[in-house]
């Protein structure tokens, strides 16, 4: 939509979005991240075939049937593949004798759903759900459940190494952290915490880290390692002024016995020479 300061959007969605302002004489742009908004509900059903993956901290819905008045119904906590572990019964629409959520207020059953208002990581696990029709018939069904924490805020470092290498790296909380690089918007290699750059390299490097239930970037300006010429214009310049020393302290050695000063390449030497031309002084000023 053109023309308004203001846009609504849906409460999940994702992605980059981009306002840009102009008049006749200029304009300007800034672009950010949305994230879904905080609290965001997370369905999951329990004839769905892929994982349920929920948010630590965060709402869980796990719909059972659409008509649960038909059923008497068991979820239960598989520890191991082949046995059972706790249980909790649902029987006209509320729990009953459940050792699954017991001492948890906020687990609770509405419409058909179980409704896990704080999921902690113990909620993470293999779950069956089992159906007891009026006429004496049993139906099962499966549920992975993989609790992960969100990510956090994403930090960004530089180092710049003496063999002329930019190594950028990117942390963040959360688990499992998946990494992608961008530098000034072209993908980069995707997958590692860190990556190498020419020491020249500028512009604008973003790290994406995401993982199944939330994700996060950062975006820096690099700026050219400094070259590592110190040492070796360090030394040059040693180099150069001993040689002048060296040169003009010998030419005034052989044209006086007395006190001497000169100058040569910007460097000031005095020169006091003693009667024993073992012992003599030098005082130079650069």
């Amino acid at each position: 939509m053109i023309g308004n300061s203001s846009i609504d959007l849906d409460e999940g969605t994702d992605g980059n979005i981009s306002c840009s302002v102009k008049n006749h004489v200029s304009h300007a742009q800034n672009t950010i991240r949305l994230k879904p908004c905080p609290g965001l509900d997370r369905f999951c059903r329990f004839n769905q075939s892929d994982p349920c993956y929920t948010a630590l901290g965060h709402k869980l819905n796990l719909m059972m049937v659409l008509d649960a008045s038909e059923y008497d119904l068991k979820i239960i906590k598989r520890i191991i593949n082949t046995a059972d572990g706790p249980v909790c019964r649902v029987k006209n629409g509320r729990m009953r004798d459940c050792d699954l959520y017991n001492n948890r207020p906020g687990v609770t059953v509405i419409n058909e759903t179980l409704i896990i208002n704080r999921v902690i990581r113990a909620d993470s696990g293999n779950y069956r759900l089992k159906l007891d029709s009026s006429d004496g018939t049993e139906t099962s069904r499966d549920l992975q459940v993989i609790v992960e924490a969100p990510i956090g805020s994403v930090e960004v470092s530089i180092i710049c190494s003496s063999s002329g290498v930019m190594r950028v790296s990117c942390s963040s909380e959360g688990d499992p952290l998946l990494y992608s690089w961008t530098l000034n918007g072209d993908p980069l290699m995707d997958g590692n915490s860190s990556i190498d750059l020419d020491e020249g390299t500028d512009g604008d490097i973003s790290c994406s880290v995401k993982n199944h239930v939330s994700h996060a970037q950062n975006t820096i300006r690099l700026k050219p390692c400094a070259g590592p010429t110190t040492a070796a214009v360090t030394s040059s310049l040693t180099s150069s002024v001993t040689s002048s020393v060296t040169s003009a302290v010998t030419s005034s050695t052989q044209t006086s016995e007395n006190d001497t000063s000169f100058s040569s390449a910007g460097i000031n030497v005095t020169m006091n020479v003693t009667p024993s031309p073992e012992a003599f002084r030098w005082m130079c000023e650069c």
